[in-house]
């Protein structure tokens, strides 16, 4: 047996066999030693596989289990089913219905031929995805053992063990899914990643989750029909290798073939509902009501990456389409729409739903630009928001439980609270929309690449400017303190002993987004390039093994562009990190401040007499505590606004879908 295939039984097995005892063991010390462990394996595999996997795919083949799978299948369709029945929720019983009789029809009428199919492909794109799947989501795990211990005191329920079964598994799922060449083995992966999300969602059984849990089954149901039904046509349409995911991504059909196409365009629609795109978001934003290690585990490195990655890993075949201009269009959109959103949220987990989406919206765009450069950018994106969402939602999670309160406005002073926390937190929201994180190094590359466009490129330059209000104004209440107000130290709602896991955890992603970040070069030129350099191979070729600063994104567009000085369109990315360090260090060199007791607060001759001086007379000569708070605009955006955000976006899918459709049928 190869090395190669022995990893991929151990990146499935072994999560799986973590999850599995887990479930049986009671015990909470031998739940954490399997769970550390699987962890540090997990990690030291990926950097395994980086050293090992070649330029070029490499195709493995487990034949012989694929009526396993299809047994899978069925089961999971039925168990959508009884979910359905049970809850009376008639839209998921029909969706698992449609389901299984397009999965009958594929295995009994259209008999698929999977030996001339690689089982899974292993190459650099599945590398960046292992990495983001396996040692983010492990350490989230990590940080998941004394949150779930603490979040049983809470809410005074204890299914710690069922808990950790669904989000191991989770894990198991991703790396089947983002190794999955056959499409018939996609589907059951994809599938499956439903049934964990709707099972963790849930997992607290209050009213709420219930109703939230089966609103994301609903709508990654009729993502799981796209699917499906892609296939059919693909496999009814063409006859040869159209099991293979890797040879239908390379085919140029998408220009001449518009069932092609259409099929394409089923397979987008799946990736769209299960990265919670418009009008597919309130899914996510229900998500909010699970567990935060669940919200980390979603956000960060499952279930929502599944849907960029296949939009990564399609792009070649698209290119040059009508689909790639609504891809383009949607995710720019999704951009724009959930950072409006965004900017008028005081809800903690809200906001960053919304960030999440608009991010995922912008890696959309970026395939569906299609070029080297923004489909690079969509890579780095993927990579970095993984980094950064995962130590926020983290982040976010802990001061829940300290502050009691997930409200921004509670977060006031969190500096003088908790700094160490608050540190860490403030350095994940930079590193979403600042310099000189990796963030804003790819959100230049989407710019940049979609100056062909006016209308994305306005839906980009509109979204990032309310990704700065709504990211500032957050992380302004974090540093912020009331006038007068001394800051007194967090009470904790709950237990802490679990402050070695958190540090660990949620030190680990900070360092690792700050390092990364200062060092994106070699981020582009040891994952990005060569993830690519497959799809691109003379726009990619020319950076490996040389110096990216000096290639620069615009030798990646012309490889043959001779490199004299700063050729145009070079990211200057020394130049803005040297900004960003002059901007803090000159202050203090030229202007030394006076360090003094800060003043009394100064109303207007009106203050109260006290010792904090934080009253005033106001009307009917009653005293009133000064109060500062942000403004979130919600005359404006409120429910309605996403309503009819959420319509145009379905609007644009229906047209998308019905232009491709159209061409089918001339």
């Amino acid at each position: 047996m190869s090395a190669l295939k022995t990893f991929l039984l151990m990146s499935l097995f072994l999560p799986f066999s973590v999850a599995l005892a887990s479930y049986i063991i009671k015990g909470t010390n031998w739940r954490r030693i399997l769970v550390v462990t699987m962890s540090l394996i997990l990690g030291l595999a990926a950097y395994w596989l980086y050293a090992k996997v070649p330029l070029t795919p490499v195709f493995i083949s487990f034949h012989g289990w694929e009526k396993a799978v299809t047994f899978l299948d069925i089961l999971l369709l039925f168990y959508i089913l009884y979910v359905g029945i049970e809850n009376r929720h008639l839209p998921i019983g029909l969706l698992a219905i449609l389901q299984l009789a397009l999965v009958a029809y594929v295995e009994g009428f259209l008999g698929p031929d999977s030996r001339a199919v690689g089982t899974f492909a292993v190459d650099r794109l599945s590398v960046v995805m292992f990495f983001v799947v396996s040692v983010v989501g492990s350490l989230i795990s990590v940080y998941a053992l004394p949150y779930m211990e603490e979040h049983v005191e809470h809410v005074e329920l204890d299914r710690n063990q069922r808990f950790f079964f669904w989000f191991v598994l989770f894990l198991a799922v991703m790396n089947g899914l983002i190794f999955a060449n056959n499409v018939l083995w996609l589907y059951f992966f994809w599938e499956a990643t439903t049934l964990c999300s709707f099972q963790l969602i849930g997992h607290d059984d209050t009213e709420e989750a219930r109703r939230n849990s089966l609103h994301a089954l609903y709508l990654n149901s009729v993502g799981g029909l796209a699917m499906i039904t892609g296939i059919t046509v693909m496999l009814a349409g063409f006859t040869g290798r159209t099991l293979s995911l890797a040879d239908i991504a390379a085919s140029d059909l998408g220009l001449v073939s518009p069932v092609f196409l259409l099929a394409l365009a089923l397979f987008m629609t799946a990736a769209f509902t299960k990265s919670a795109q418009f009008p597919f978001q309130n899914w996510l934003l229900g998500a909010m009501v699970a567990p935060t290690p669940v919200s980390a585990l979603l956000h960060s490195s499952t279930m929502v990456k599944a849907g960029v990655y296949l939009a990564v890993r399609l792009a070649p075949a698209y290119d040059g389409t009508a689909l790639a201009t609504f891809i383009a269009l949607i995710g720019a959109f999704s951009f724009f729409a959930a950072s409006l959103m965004a900017a008028g949220n005081d809800n903690a987990k809200a906001v960053l739903a919304y960030s999440t989406v608009a991010n995922l919206g912008l890696i959309f765009a970026c395939c569906g630009i299609d070029l080297p450069l923004s489909v690079a950018a969509a890579v780095l994106l993927i990579i970095f928001h993984a980094l950064a969402k995962g130590l926020l939602f983290m982040g976010a999670g802990v001061i829940e439980h300290r502050l009691g309160s997930r409200n921004i406005e509670s977060m006031e002073g969190l500096g003088e609270k908790l700094p160490l926390l608050a540190l860490l937190m403030v350095g994940g929201g930079f590193a979403m929309f600042l310099p000189p994180f990796g963030m804003l190094f790819s959100k230049w590359a989407a710019m940049a690449s979609a100056a062909t466009s006016p209308l994305v490129l306005l839906l980009f330059v509109a979204g990032s400017a309310l990704t700065t209000v709504f990211w500032s104004k957050w992380m302004g209440r974090i540093l912020a303190a009331s006038p007068g107000r001394v800051a007194k130290r967090a009470t904790t709602h709950v237990s802490s002993r679990g402050a070695g896991y958190y540090a660990v955890s949620l030190g680990i992603l900070g360092l690792a987004t700050l390092v990364l970040s200062f060092d994106v070069t070699t981020v582009i030129d040891r994952l990005v390039a060569p993830a690519l350099v497959w799809f691109y191979p003379l726009a990619f070729q020319p950076a490996l093994g040389g110096n990216v600063i000096l290639f620069s994104w615009a030798s990646f567009l012309h490889p043959n562009l001779a490199i004299t000085g700063l050729p145009e369109g070079v990211f200057p990315f020394g130049l803005m990190g040297g900004a960003l360090v002059a901007t803090l260090v000159l202050p203090w060199l030229l202007f030394r401040p006076e360090f003094q007791a800060a003043s009394s607060v100064y109303l207007c001759g009106e203050n109260m007499p006290g010792e904090e001086n934080r009253c005033f007379v106001s009307s009917m000569e009653k005293g009133t505590e000064v109060a500062l708070a942000g403004y979130y605009f919600t005359g404006f955006i409120n429910e309605g606004l996403l309503r009819r955000l959420s319509w145009i976006g379905g609007a644009i899918l229906i047209l998308m879908l019905g232009v491709i459709v159209l061409w089918v049928l001339w």
